[in-house]
């Protein structure tokens, strides 16, 4: 067995050990061994390939139901082919579910809201005050409407009761009524 092919075949078995499946490691080697001598596993990358396991899967049980002299070392090789393909789909499921829940909680740079700072006297920003600024514009238009809803009620003008300007230093005292 060349180095690389070695070095993949310990990492595999490192990641069944991991994953709590008991493999020897003569065992999967001997597997790895009567794989490439069928011309599977040409590439130390394809011990981590699920379809690869597959198709070796599927010319192992044709061995061992041929029978003859290959058939019984070969049906022993079954029970480590099953725990490394079964290691190899959960290994892939769990990839793809993480990949795909980092896409919903992560989303791309392009759909991401803008930070917006907060700016203090001199116009220098406030360390530490940051927030998301909305940038669909249905959520724009949500906050005007919003807005709209609680503007404050505009004031009935009678016919016999004008409208006083006041200043904007007025509390709201008025002197000399009825």
């Amino acid at each position: 067995m060349d180095s690389d092919l070695g070095a993949a075949t310990r990492l595999l078995l490192n990641i069944l050990s991991k994953r709590g499946e008991k493999v020897e490691e003569n065992k999967l080697e001997q597997l790895v061994l009567w794989a490439r001598k069928k011309g599977h596993l040409q590439q130390p990358s394809l011990l981590f390939s699920t379809a690869e396991w597959k198709e070796i899967g599927d010319l192992l049980w044709k061995t061992v139901i041929a029978g003859g002299k290959e058939g019984k070392p070969t049906q022993e090789l079954g029970t480590v082919l099953g725990k490394v393909l079964r290691t190899l789909q959960l290994v892939s499921a769990e990839q793809a579910f993480k990949g795909a829940a980092q896409e919903k909680l992560d989303p791309p740079p392009s759909q991401r809201p803008k930070p917006a700072k907060f700016y203090g006297f001199g116009n220098h920003p406030i360390h530490g005050l940051r927030t998301s600024v909305s940038p669909t514009p249905q959520d724009v238009i949500d906050q005007v409407t919003q807005a709209e809803n609680f503007s404050p009620p505009q004031s009935a003008q009678t016919a016999n009761e004008l409208e006083v300007s006041r200043s904007p230093r007025s509390v709201g005292v008025e002197i000399g009524g009825d």
